[in-house]
């Protein structure tokens, strides 16, 4: 058995014929319920299949008419390729045919017929008005060259019409490509003697097979495929387009309901508070303005929440922008997905559009250079495009190829080439510890940020020659990677310049005052005539005469320049006596192998109070190494 992967859907007002046509032409009665065949209404979503001449089926979704039941049409146009819209000849367009247009069209769909049916109700003029009145009412949509069918599902005048426009125009539709992770949006779930938790919907995207893994979101429930039927027929695996019905081991049904989305493991991100690329339809009776009462309807799931225009305080009608939504409970849904807005009350539909982020954080229209990252997000025609302004988005904290496949809901063997091409093209960096992606934006604002901290710390430390790479960092408080990207790039371009762990301004350096240079010169001189036995800072500090702030500045510039060695916070010694006392030590231990304390105070004549400090400062210069009680030579 084939099945073609595009799905067909009915749309119209009620008691249009929907249903009887769709009966005429399958010989299926798609009002499964009773009360629907009681009462000659389609409450909910029917079902039946077509047969194609080379024997393929082609699923459609009848939905119903009524004003009451939009949710349920709604949940039943999720995943619709084409539709079929259906007015009635002695009833002309009516307000259900406007509405079901029109979410049809914000939904995304683009292929599709008309039929006026119950021909046999009116006479041939009367069939020609409204003919005249369904080509004007279609003017300006996607059906606007659509071909126009006239049927009577009584007589059968018209239906083999029917079914040579249809074969024609579905043969047409390219079927869903097989790409992105498994979605099946749940339209129905029950419970069948022997197999547990049945779920049915449309497959959205991607491909499952029996026995694969899935996990049931919101619900966050785990489970695994035990079997899968396509359009009633037994089957080992079902793919995007497919009306498919799955039986779900280790599921509870009663936690699964219409709405929930059955999908890979680990591959969607559910989020209450979602960015988009809303219409504000034309029809609708008022301007849009913040935080308006909303019931969200995305595939086959509603939530309640509040609208917030991005780009202005209000939005009138038939104006397009961005929005924010936040949501009573999180929305399973993916960058690109389709969506029906309607008022909480009464219900009226007010617009839809693309889901274009899925943020989770409350935007305001104050944020000007995130609203360009979505404002470009909505016009990307690339893939490339979406993958960098979600990273863009992300800012210094970036994104994880994980994280952007469920953002997406793509498979990481999809995701990753759009993240190479992204890198070969300098867009995207790739900080390989971390495995995340930055976009080139927010490395271009760490440097700068970077380099504006550099400056600060030289102005507020004139007297320092350079800072320390370390305090540096844990003074930005980012990602350490991504600041070593940055800092990388710096030096590459000469704008920074270091030594060891250290760094500066590129053509930083310290200038003293008159004042300053007299102080330095003075420790300088104490330390340089007292040789290995100088004395303690504070005991400096009492015969340099001067500010004790700028003292202190200046006993931190001769160390970075060099002239004092620091070998505790309280005991220095003058470089030349530092280089005296290593040439001594290599010469000694070149001849004896290794020195001890007690040989150190010997060769040196110190006590203890110096001798440890200096030995250790050359254990911390990389000159000796402490083995036991003993010192030896790093360098030969």
């Amino acid at each position: 058995m084939r099945f073609l992967r595009v799905t067909v859907g009915t749309a119209g007002h009620i008691d249009h014929g929907k249903s009887s046509l769709i009966e005429a032409v399958t010989g299926t009665d798609p009002d499964r319920l009773k009360e629907e065949q009681e009462r000659g209404m389609t409450i909910d979503i029917g079902f039946a299949e077509y047969r194609m001449p080379d024997g393929t089926l082609v699923g459609i979704i009848d939905v119903p008419g009524h004003e009451r039941f939009i949710r349920n049409m709604v949940a039943g146009a999720a995943g619709i390729d084409f539709v079929i819209l259906v007015i009635a000849a002695d009833d002309g367009v009516m307000p259900q045919t406007r509405e079901h247009l029109e979410i049809m069209q914000l939904l995304g769909i683009s292929h599709g017929m008309v039929v006026l049916t119950k021909i046999d109700l009116v006479e041939e003029e009367m069939l020609e008005l409204a003919e005249e009145d369904v080509r004007s009412f279609l003017k300006g949509t996607f059906l606007e060259k659509a071909q126009v069918v006239k049927v009577s599902s009584v007589t059968g005048e018209g239906i083999e019409e029917f079914r040579k426009v249809f074969e024609e125009e579905v043969g047409r539709i390219s079927p869903r490509a097989v790409e992105g992770v498994f979605r099946l949006p749940v339209q129905r779930v029950f419970v069948s003697p022997g197999f547990g938790c049945v779920v049915t919907g449309v497959v959205l995207s991607g491909l499952a097979r029996q026995g694969n893994a899935v996990e049931v979101y919101p619900e966050r429930l785990r489970g695994r495929i035990r079997s899968i039927q396509v359009y009633k027929e037994p089957v080992e695996e079902a793919s995007a387009g497919h009306r498919t019905a799955l039986a779900l081991a280790d599921v509870e049904h009663r936690r699964v309901r219409r709405g929930s989305v059955v999908a890979s493991p680990n591959s969607l991100s559910p989020s209450n508070i979602i960015e988009c690329d809303y219409i504000h339809l034309g029809s609708a009776p008022f301007p849009l303005k913040t935080a308006t009462p909303i019931r969200l309807h995305i595939g086959t799931q509603e939530v309640l929440g509040h609208v917030f225009p991005l780009q202005s305080s209000r939005m009138e009608p038939g104006e397009r922008g961005l929005v924010q939504l936040r949501l009573s409970h999180p929305a399973v849904c993916a960058v690109g997905d389709r969506f029906i807005l309607r008022l909480a009350s009464p219900m009226l539909t007010l617009g839809g559009g693309a889901v274009i982020g899925l943020s989770g954080r409350k935007i305001t229209a104050r944020k000007g250079p995130l609203i360009s990252v979505l404002r470009r997000r909505a016009a990307a025609e690339k893939p490339t495009q979406t993958v960098e302004t979600l990273i863009a988005e992300a800012y210094t904290n970036g994104l994880s190829a994980d994280a952007v496949a469920q953002l997406t809901a793509k498979k990481l063997s999809e995701v990753k080439p759009l993240l190479e091409q992204l890198t070969q093209q300098g867009k995207v960096v790739l900080l390989e510890d971390e495995g995340i992606y930055v976009h080139k934006d927010a490395l271009a604002s760490v440097k700068e940020r970077l380099l504006r901290a550099l400056k600060a710390f030289h102005k507020k430390f004139p007297l320092k020659r350079w800072c320390d790479q370390k305090a540096l960092f844990a003074h930005m408080g980012l990602n350490e990677e991504l600041l070593e990207a940055a800092f990388d790039e710096l030096l590459k371009e000469g704008k920074i310049e270091s030594a060891g762990r250290d760094v500066a301004v590129a053509g930083w350096r310290v200038e003293l005052s008159a004042e300053s240079a007299r102080i330095a010169a003075e420790i300088s001189r104490i330390y340089k005539n007292a040789k290995l036995k100088a004395p303690n800072k504070s005991e400096v500090l009492e015969k340099v005469s001067g500010q004790l702030s700028r003292i202190e500045a200046i006993y931190e510039y001769l160390v970075d320049e060099g002239e004092l060695v620091r070998l505790t916070e309280n005991l220095y010694i003058h470089r030349e006596a530092f280089e005296e006392a290593v040439g001594r030590l290599r010469a000694y231990i070149r001849k004896e192998g290794k020195i001890d304390a007690q040989g150190a105070k010997a060769l040196f004549g110190l006590s203890r109070k110096y001798v440890i400090p200096l030995l250790e400062a050359m254990d911390r210069r990389g000159i000796t190494r402490r083995v036991g009680n003993h010192r030896v030579l790093l360098e030969r």
